[in-house]
């Protein structure tokens, strides 16, 4: 089973979506077995994935609710299924000690920002500090809410200094649609904005070297 982390010390930075979107990837176009782990304060996914169910749809992926310190049991009982992903939704406050085995236990560390002093400043913190407690980690930079026509002053900057850390992807753009994506679906309209970046993680970060055959 790979562990992927979807984290950020800044919240509203796109955890969420980032993990609803490479969920729905991975088990709709990659026909992968996906779990979710939602830790997130607000627990979006989770919610979310309850009023899908409401409809009596097959889920694509299954969504459970974890505390921090309930996951190394939880992860020992994940080890005896079939999944072969899982992705867990970070909250934003990662400062209590039982987050360490989380950060511990990932292969793969995605952390969505966007071009804002302070998040960068947020970014660059849980950056070092997922480095630090788990050195083997990749860890990889996603641009998010990028708008269309817009030149970002702090861009070139940033990108030099995440780069010391770990590699920076295309980025996500702004879009209303984000807004009607759900457990179960996500709008047309987002694919040709989400799929080539979704197939350059797939390819080249999550599944590159790790004996993972892609599908």
């Amino acid at each position: 089973m790979m562990i992927i982390l979807i984290g950020n010390k800044k919240g509203g930075a796109g955890k969420t979506t980032l993990t609803m979107l490479l969920a729905w990837y991975l088990s709709s176009l990659r026909k992968m077995e996906v779990q979710v782990i939602d830790m997130d304060e607000r627990q979006t996914i989770s919610l979310m994935a309850a009023k899908d169910s409401i409809l009596e749809n097959v889920p694509l992926y299954e969504v459970t609710v974890c505390r921090p310190d309930y996951f190394p049991p939880l992860l020992r009982s994940l080890g005896r299924l079939e999944s072969q992903v899982l992705l867990i939704d970070l909250p934003a406050r990662i400062d209590d000690e039982h987050y360490l085995p989380v950060l511990k236990s990932a292969e793969i560390i995605l952390c969505p920002f966007s071009y804002d002093e302070f998040t960068m400043d947020a970014t660059l913190l849980f950056a070092i500090v997922a480095a630090k407690v788990n050195p083997g980690a990749r860890i990889v930079f996603i641009p998010n809410r990028l708008k269309a026509g817009v030149r970002y002053e702090l861009r070139a900057e940033a990108d030099e200094v995440l780069r010391g850390i770990g590699p920076v992807c295309p980025g996500i753009p702004e879009r209303i649609d984000f807004q009607r994506l759900t457990t179960l679906y996500l709008p047309e309209v987002l694919r040709p904005a989400t799929e080539p970046l979704l197939d350059l993680l797939y390819s080249h970060y999550l599944f590159q070297d790790t004996g993972h055959p892609a599908k």
